[in-house]
């Protein structure tokens, strides 16, 4: 009978029976633990940004790029954004060496630009890559002709998010807050937002910004929690941390926004694990790092989400990679009975009244 249990208890608990983690770190190959971005190439290759290189992700094994001192290698191995064309560009942002370019039909590298700049944040759209630095200056460098054309120099603080709506971009800036460029004027405008049936208070720190298929643009904050802003209603929404630890945001502090087939949105936070917002029922939920359980999330530290072309999503943690199937999140995961004085499960067995026994190690 106790083999039988035994044998039962495997069965229940398999890893795919609940949200179950398969994670990556310095022991599988990665060059480094801290992972900035992330991005998937279009033959499928997965890349990573860390502070010691650049890393390729085949499904089996990484293929760590770095600086070596010579031309065709990076210029900097601190990595902090990613960005990638429809032409095979890898466009990469880093520390003390300016933007590198890696073209993935060749791997060779091509000159850098901005050498003196520390790149924090990239966004392409069509031949145009926009460049956000850390002393807040944005530039845009044109791949068709080469060239680099300042956009904006005085904005002080660094910008850590571009994004492009309606013609105009979307900057989320570490201490100056959220600032609109329009490019047919060419130049900063600060009435994109009035009209508001609430004036909105956003917060000065912002980090993503992602927007939704029904054009909602979601904001994620250091320290302000997430936003929601709603252009056509002239409305905005923000959630703070809850003490509802169980239907409630987990930190005020995001790093990153991303969005499911199902419509939820995935909220990478500094501390708070994984938040799931389900927009449905309006409450988040959260996948946190267990120390006992190898099948959970790295590290509660996430700075990067991405969904994938199989909608796979992969989160850059404080101690590598994790990657989750968000459809393993319609199963459950079973706890101890209100009863049990003990979460040592060593077996259960459903009998013919589907009812569940759970036997624990010394506590019945």
């Amino acid at each position: 009978m106790t083999r039988f249990l035994i044998y039962l208890f495997s069965l229940f608990f398999l890893p795919f029976a609940w949200p179950a983690f398969q994670n990556f770190s310095i022991d599988n190959g990665l060059s480094q633990s801290v992972v900035f971005d992330i991005q998937q190439d279009q033959q499928g290759f997965v890349w990573f940004s860390t502070q010691a290189g650049l890393n390729r992700f085949d499904g089996n094994e990484f293929i760590v790029f770095s600086s070596t001192g010579e031309n065709n290698s990076l210029t900097n191995n601190y990595i902090y954004p990613l960005a990638l064309d429809n032409e095979s560009h890898l466009f990469i942002g880093t520390r003390n060496g300016g933007v590198n370019q890696l073209p993935l039909y060749d791997y060779q590298f091509s000159s850098p630009i901005l050498t003196d700049y520390r790149i924090t944040s990239l966004f392409v759209d069509s031949h145009v890559l926009y460049i956000g630095t850390y002393d807040g200056s944005l530039f845009a460098y044109n791949k068709r002709n080469e060239k680099v054309t300042p956009l904006v120099r005085d904005i002080k603080k660094p910008i850590y998010a571009i994004t492009k709506i309606h013609d105009v971009l979307w900057l989320g800036t570490h201490g100056a807050g959220l600032i609109h460029y329009d490019l047919a004027k060419q130049q900063p405008v600060s009435t994109l937002l009035n009209g508001f049936t609430k004036p909105p208070s956003i917060h000065s720190s912002i980090f993503a910004i992602k927007q939704a298929n029904d054009e909602t643009i979601w904001l994620a904050s250091q320290g302000g929690g997430l936003f929601k802003i709603d252009l056509s209603a002239k409305s905005m929404q923000q959630w703070l941390k809850s003490s509802d630890s169980e239907h409630g945001l987990t930190s005020n502090e995001i790093r990153d926004i991303e969005f499911d087939q199902q419509g939820r949105v995935w909220l990478a936070t500094r501390g708070g694990g994984i938040n799931i917002f389900d927009r449905k029922t309006n409450t988040f939920s959260a996948l946190t790092h267990d120390p006992f359980d190898r099948y959970s999330l790295a590290h509660d530290r996430v700075y990067s989400i991405y969904r994938d072309s199989s909608d796979i999503m992969w989160f850059g943690t404080a101690n590598g990679i994790s990657k989750l199937d968000p459809a393993s999140l319609q199963f459950s995961k079973l706890k101890k009975p209100t009863p049990l004085s003990s979460k040592d499960a060593w077996a259960l067995f459903e009998d013919s009244q589907q009812r569940i026994w759970y036997g624990s190690w010394g506590a019945g």
